[in-house]
């Protein structure tokens, strides 16, 4: 048997990763946040429909399309609100334990 050894580089872009808060389109338009991963399940919601939706990883990268720009915007705000809101537990926090002393 002869074993034969591909040398072709691969070509094409990569897949992205489906995390957390990462922004996809769909092929009407309509954009999905990414709120759950588990396993082989995506949780999602759409802009504008308040209930989440559920499907597979394949179907979504089959469905839907990685939005970059926005999803690397939307992570930051949401670690920016995050920042804030820890600095006001913080702030409320340290002014409760100070007025129980």
């Amino acid at each position: 048997m002869v074993v034969r050894i591909n040398r072709v580089k691969p070509e094409g872009v990569a897949q992205p990763e489906i995390e957390l808060h990462t922004r996809w389109k769909d092929n009407w338009g309509v954009k999905i946040t990414v709120v759950k991963v588990k396993a082989n399940r995506v949780t999602y919601i759409r802009d504008g429909y308040g209930h989440e939706c559920v499907c597979t990883s394949v179907r979504l990268k089959r469905e839907f399309t990685f939005l970059q720009e926005e999803s690397e915007k939307h992570q930051a705000e949401i670690k920016a609100c995050g920042r804030k809101q820890i600095a006001a537990l913080r702030h409320a926090l340290g002014a409760t334990g100070e007025g129980a002393k």
